[in-house]
């Protein structure tokens, strides 16, 4: 983590609640193969899309359609959405990080794409409104991916 993230996380946080302010907001950190999965399902012509390097902090939503993610800040933007009907499960996985070197939880939602599932991994973290803090113990984060993307 850095000031940067930090502060964009601030920035990013408070838009989204002007957004939606009714519904709980989730910070996360997609996997670079998420980050493709997003750009591949929100393919809009002449939308801004999620830039594979560099852009992977993002703040996800989710109503009773779909799990709406937000990247960006100042201005924040939309970075996709997945119908919640195309959600099929929600599990645990990891991801390598370099620095230090350890495996990170991630939260996987498992994508419906026609006659295969896509994973989307994404890192779980928690922010008190200054400081992005990335999460070890997932449980109960993987306990609401999956209550709030049941249907």
């Amino acid at each position: 983590m850095s000031a940067t993230h930090d502060e964009e996380a601030k920035v990013r946080d408070a838009e989204v609640a002007r957004l939606h302010p009714d519904l709980e907001r989730r910070h996360l950190r997609a996997t670079l193969p998420a980050r493709v999965v997003l750009r591949d399902i929100e393919k809009h012509e002449g939308d801004r899309e999620l830039k594979l390097v560099g852009e992977s902090y993002i703040v996800a939503v989710v109503n009773s359609r779909a799990v709406q993610f937000y990247a960006g800040s100042d201005p924040v933007f939309d970075a996709g959405s997945i119908d919640i009907t195309r959600i099929v499960d929600v599990e645990t996985g990891s991801e390598f990080d370099y620095t230090p070197p350890r495996l990170n939880p991630t939260v996987r939602l498992k994508i419906k794409e026609g006659t295969t599932t896509l994973d989307v991994d994404l890192e779980v973290f928690t922010f008190d409104g200054t400081e992005l803090r990335q999460s070890t113990e997932i449980d109960a984060d993987l306990a609401w991916w999956k209550s709030a993307t049941s249907h």
